[in-house]
């Protein structure tokens, strides 16, 4: 695979211009909801991307580079592995934690649309974290609850959980998207639950995958392909998204 060369993040304001602005491309409109949301050869919403992680490399490995930004995470005890792959030669193994990015300001949701999506598989329940954005304030944690159900929380408490276990056994697809002002959780392309959240995320912020801000919440499961789109949902809400049949794309 390819990867951008690397820079440390482009500083844009919440509900971000798409990256074609400053690059002289040309970014889809509204209205592609359904084909952006999947895999596939192209992605409507590519201009808006601002982490692309396909976890692929040698097995074993504790680096990564982001499509993106050209960015090698940084382990914190994750590594790359045959055996947690989706698609490509390898995925994560958060068994022992995962990676951390550097404070990148393309994380910057403020009030904003986002779209937080990939593989999960689960190595049980007791609030398991596969994706944190809380380290420079206001954000988003993203578990597997003590239930074993896909669940949201704030800085301070659980805000929405599902009702259906998150496998332990194989990868599923998993959206957490927000779009106006709504939260909607997906699980292998079905709505698990909605709720309000309009606050505004810290900016210049780090996220991790795989691992969490809070002690003893490791993820422990096995990731893959994780995308983080930032100023478009992705969904307007409906009951179901895609899922996808392949690699997002990187272009």
């Amino acid at each position: 695979m390819k990867y951008a060369r690397s820079n440390s993040g482009i500083y844009i304001l919440s509900r971000l211009a798409p990256r074609s602005k400053q690059r002289g491309m040309f970014a889809m409109g509204p209205g592609f909801f359904a084909s952006a949301a999947g895999g596939g050869p192209t992605d409507p919403y590519f201009a808006y991307v601002q982490s692309l992680m396909h976890f692929d490399g040698t097995n074993g490995s504790t680096t990564t580079t982001d499509v993106i930004s050209g960015q090698v995470w940084t382990s914190v005890g994750g590594v790359l592995s045959t055996t947690a792959a989706k698609f490509g030669p390898t995925g994560l193994n958060a068994a022992s934690k995962g990676f951390n990015s550097n404070v990148n300001a393309g994380f910057n949701m403020g009030t904003g649309d986002y779209c937080l999506e990939g593989w999960i598989m689960a190595a049980g329940s007791s609030d398991r974290c596969f994706l944190d954005t809380r380290y420079a304030g206001a954000g988003i944690g993203c578990y597997v609850n003590g239930s074993g159900y896909l669940g949201v929380t704030n800085n301070s408490a659980y805000i929405g959980a599902g009702s259906t276990a998150v496998s332990t056994t194989a990868l599923q697809y998993v959206m957490v998207a927000r779009y106006s002002g709504t939260i909607y959780a997906y699980l292998s392309g079905a709505l698990q639950f909605s709720v309000a959240d309009s606050r505004s995320y810290a900016p210049n912020t780090a996220i991790t995958l795989g691992n969490s801000n809070v002690n003893g919440q490791t993820f422990g499961g096995y990731m893959d392909e994780f995308r983080i789109t930032v100023g478009v949902a992705r969904t307007t809400g409906g009951s179901t998204v895609p899922v996808p049949t392949a690699a997002f794309p990187n272009s």
